[in-house]
């Protein structure tokens, strides 16, 4: 599965982008998803501990647009947002000691 939706490359762009925290984490049709399905920040927050936060604006979800958008984009967003998480949490996992 990794190989066929090259997830390492998407890993090494993950770890690309939280080497540049002074810049703003980017995600695959990010603004696709934001437009046709639901808005939502991933990562849009991080705990006094460290961890990540996701917000999700449930009211925002349409199901009107949804089909607007191709479900393999939906696909490729859902994997760059979750990898980029795992990368953020397996580096703090790293840093602190803690899972």
């Amino acid at each position: 599965w990794r190989k066929e939706f090259n997830m390492e490359e998407e890993r090494a762009r993950a770890r690309e982008q939280q080497c540049k925290r002074d810049i703003p984490v980017s995600f695959l049709h990010h603004d696709e998803v934001c437009k046709h399905l639901l808005a939502v920040s991933p990562c849009a927050l991080v705990t006094t501990a460290g961890h990540p936060v996701s917000v999700w604006h449930i009211g925002t979800l349409s199901g009107e647009t949804a089909t607007d958008m191709p479900l393999e984009r939906i696909k490729a967003w859902s994997r760059s947002v979750f990898e980029y998480v795992d990368v953020w949490l397996a580096e703090e996992s790293d840093r602190t000691g803690r899972l």
